[in-house]
């Protein structure tokens, strides 16, 4: 039985936009005292009768230092839960519930992010972290998505890491993505240093398979971040 969380903050959208087709950027207010560390993860939920009891985690992209918060959130149609099915139709205004941050991901040391569809969220603040203190140099980026219009912040990412970075997409790759998944020879190819850290996020079977071929290849379990 899972522990139930503390909602402890009522905040509002102030702003919400699509960032693909299926993404949306949430704006809300930041409560007073609220510190947030890059890649930690809170809980929302849509303060409805039906709904406040359905939250979701998802990882503010934002940086301690913004007077906001902002998350990137994928509307999943069919999701019998509340946020992800009800994202496109809430407006601003709306009221929303959150928890305390949590959870352990956070930066470890230099390293390679490994992310598949939204799982970069987590790792946005963190980039945007570094990139703030001139700090990004010798990490590196391999991007998975379905196709180029999945791809979240991409203009971004592609300027903080230039050359250091993979965009791979299943579907009409183009010019400016490899076509495939990640996969052990691709691992093998792009990374040089199996001593470093490896941040690893996407779907369950992605991140699973990511980090035992990442163990495979020399990666030490307790330099993954996942």
């Amino acid at each position: 039985m899972h522990k139930r969380v503390s909602m402890d903050h009522e905040v509002t959208l102030l702003l919400k936009e699509l960032e693909t087709h299926d993404v949306y950027r949430l704006i809300v207010n930041k409560p007073s005292g609220f510190h947030l560390e890059p890649g930690r993860h809170v809980k929302l939920a849509i303060d409805s009768p039906e709904l406040r009891e359905r939250a979701r985690s998802f990882t503010p992209v934002s940086l301690n230092a913004d007077g906001v918060l902002e998350f990137l959130i994928k509307r999943y149609p069919d999701h019998p839960d509340g946020m992800t099915r009800h994202i496109s139709e809430i407006q601003s205004g709306q009221r929303l519930l959150m928890s305390a941050p949590r959870g352990h991901i956070g930066y470890k040391g230099r390293g390679t992010f490994v992310a598949a569809g939204t799982g970069i969220t987590p790792f946005l603040a963190i980039i945007r972290s570094l990139r703030m203190q001139g700090a990004l140099a010798g990490h590196r980026l391999i991007f998975a998505n379905k196709s180029p219009r999945d791809v979240i912040s991409e203009a971004e990412l592609r300027r903080d890491f230039g050359e250091n970075a993979v965009f791979l997409a299943e579907h009409d790759p183009g010019s400016d993505f490899r076509a495939g998944r990640v996969d052990r020879a691709l691992l093998a190819e792009t990374i040089d240093d199996f001593g470093e850290t490896f941040y690893v996020c996407g779907p369950p079977p992605f991140t699973k398979s990511v980090s035992r071929q990442l163990e495979e290849l020399g990666a030490n379990p307790q330099s993954l971040v996942a």
